[in-house]
């Protein structure tokens, strides 16, 4: 079963967060950041202003990205920063739906994937594809 994130109507798929952990991205205008934590397998996504990557740290076993313009730490369990200018800051977070194609194509038929070639939008091939 090929899981699938889905959020402002956009699409990853999962192995792309699992191999990168933290995509940067703009969707409308609006710049935002997807995170993912392969040992708790959670994900976050938030709207953004610095880019954000990995830091290398866990906070309780989860990803800490950290932001290139202020250096600050973030807590993606906490959903705040935890160390730096930005410490106790929230993240402004971005509802993120884990799913299968078979859901996407029945209720999000207009939703766009994320390609692999990582930032570019094409419409979902929902025919043809019978992954459940």
């Amino acid at each position: 079963m090929e899981l699938l994130i889905l959020a402002l109507k956009y699409m990853y798929i999962r192995i792309l967060l699992q191999c990168n952990e933290i995509i940067n991205d703009e969707f409308q205008g609006q710049k935002c950041a997807f995170t993912y934590c392969p040992i708790t397998k959670s994900t976050l996504a938030f709207t953004r202003d610095e880019i954000f990557r990995a830091s290398g740290f866990l906070f309780k076993d989860n990803q800490t990205p950290w932001d290139d313009k202020t250096e600050t730490i973030w807590s993606q369990m906490l959903i705040k920063g935890i160390k730096g200018p930005k410490e106790n800051v929230r993240f402004n977070t971005i509802p993120v739906v884990e799913t299968t194609w078979k859901t996407v194509r029945l209720y999000f038929t207009n939703a766009k994937v994320v390609s692999v070639d990582l930032f570019s939008t094409k419409e979902v091939p929902l025919e043809g594809n019978d992954s459940s």
